[in-house]
């Protein structure tokens, strides 16, 4: 959804913040409250199941195997 993909984006901007110098952790941690940090973690949450089940979907279907090669697997 657009929110949860603004969500990470935003989570990804400011782990970009600390780890580049232009933030510290302290200042960006202490800008949230508990029910952020649970909407946050929910989308992460969220993201993290559909990669992974788009990833095993790729698998079990054999999409990563090119298609005059794929009689060849069983």
């Amino acid at each position: 959804s657009l929110s949860e993909r603004t969500t990470l984006d935003e989570i990804v901007e400011k782990r970009n913040a600390v780890a580049h110098g232009r933030d510290s952790a302290a200042s960006v941690g202490e800008r949230l409250r508990s029910n952020d940090l649970r909407i946050k973690m929910s989308a992460i949450s969220s993201a993290t199941r559909k990669t992974i089940g788009a990833m095993e979907d790729h698998y079990t279907s054999g999409r990563y195997i090119k298609p005059r090669a794929r009689r060849n697997y069983p």
